[in-house]
């Protein structure tokens, strides 16, 4: 038998998954006066082109984000996800959620981790 998991929504807006099972459940946002996890970037070179100036930046660390914590999944943007590649950490896809009339998401139906490397079930 196969733990519980649970998710831990820590994105500023709230959001709704489905299940496999058809399961819908609603994660609320974080409360305000708590810090969200944010990408921190180092400037690596300062340039122009056709007359503006432009930053490279290097997307160094995540700020903010907690421990893992055994049976926990934390929900964050993409870019989140993509430099903390944790196990623990994934985004909500776009692609295939529930769209309503006015095309706004009202449930999404997977998640995606980025990694540049080797994965690991969680």
């Amino acid at each position: 038998m196969s733990a519980e998991i649970k998710f831990v929504n820590l994105m500023d807006i709230d959001i709704t998954l489905e299940t496999l099972d058809g399961v819908l459940m609603t994660l609320k946002s974080p409360p305000i006066k708590q810090p969200l996890p944010k990408v921190s970037h180092e400037i690596i070179k300062i340039d122009h082109i056709g007359g503006m100036p432009y930053e490279v930046r290097f997307k160094s660390r995540v700020k903010h984000l907690p421990d893992p914590e055994e049976n926990t999944v934390y929900l964050v943007s993409g870019m989140i996800s993509e430099v903390a590649e944790r196990n623990d950490v994934l985004t909500p896809s776009e692609v295939g959620a529930l769209k309503d009339k006015n095309n706004k998401i009202r449930a999404y139906k997977k998640l995606v981790r980025y990694t540049r490397g080797k994965t690991e079930r969680i």
